[in-house]
């Protein structure tokens, strides 16, 4: 039997806890200083996005090869195989140090596996997939069938995203400062998708009403797989996600709707008031 691993981009943290997944913590900073909290239930979303509001600088670093070989080589040394299914790998520099420990420890313990599933999606869009895999972890199935599992229902899984201040895409070099000064003066709002493990730009809106309306109708324009969870990702834009929600079960009633809060770790590069929606196509 493996050992489950996830990471603190997945932003599915109740579940986490609940079914007590190993958790890798990708390192997060406001104003310089490394912060704890936001691993679990008690980060405080409203504190966090009120600071960027308020103009603090917000980071993310990756872990460095040392720091991957200290979490994986107790599980390698007591005999045990490791399953991480991760966030995008085309999002962070972090894999590659990932990959320069795997390496190592490859070569230290070659009689065991490390088995990392990318799931090319970001936030609760990984999420949605890490929770599904857990779920047969939990219940048995052989990694090969899970990761197998994973690949195939990831290639119908869809996320749409829009941004309500390009500023934030704009420090974190998705944008140029031209192009994030000329879309707020005009109240441009970018709609963007997960393709290919990135989050590219797919079309542009004016207004905030305008952007949330454009990700409803990508949704009721699918054909939606109903047996697997619509998911809202929001950045203290709880009035938004909850409308968004009643849309939503209103278009479809038996549907089982999750909403779940953007971590900090995802949020310092969006910033508040980004709102996503997550489905699955049959």
């Amino acid at each position: 039997m493996s050992k489950f691993f996830c990471d603190s981009c997945c932003d599915i943290f109740d579940i986490v806890q609940k079914m007590d997944l190993n958790l890798i913590k990708i390192p997060y900073f406001v104003n310089g200083k490394l912060q704890e909290k936001e691993y679990g239930t008690d980060f405080d979303k409203n504190s966090f996005y009120n600071s960027m509001l308020k103009g603090a600088n917000t980071s993310t670093s990756g872990l460095n090869p040392s720091e991957y070989i200290d979490i994986f080589e107790p599980v390698l040394e007591s005999g045990e195989d490791i399953l991480y299914i991760s966030f995008s790998h085309d999002m962070s520099g972090t894999f590659a140090q990932m990959d320069t420990a795997i390496s190592q420890l490859q070569k230290k313990y070659s009689d065991r596996k490390i088995t990392v599933v990318n799931t090319r999606q970001m936030s609760i869009g990984a999420g949605v997939l890490v929770w599904l895999a857990a779920l047969k972890h939990s219940q048995g199935v052989k990694d090969d069938e899970i990761i197998d599992y994973v690949m195939e229902v990831s290639k119908r899984e869809q996320t749409y995203v829009t941004v309500d201040d390009l500023k934030y895409l704009k420090r974190g070099g998705r944008i140029s400062g031209f192009t994030a000064f000329v879309g707020g003066v005009l109240n441009i709002k970018p709609i963007l998708k997960m393709e290919d493990g990135k989050l590219i730009k797919m079309d542009k809106v004016k207004g905030r009403k305008a952007s949330l309306k454009y990700l409803l109708n990508k949704l009721k324009d699918s054909d939606v797989d109903l047996s697997l969870p619509i998911c809202i990702m929001s950045a203290q834009c709880d009035d938004d996600s909850n409308s968004i929600a009643t849309e939503i079960k209103t278009s479809y009633p038996n549907a089982e709707i999750w909403q779940k809060s953007i971590g900090p770790v995802i949020g310092c590069h969006c910033g508040p008031g980004t709102l996503g929606i997550v489905f699955f196509l049959n």
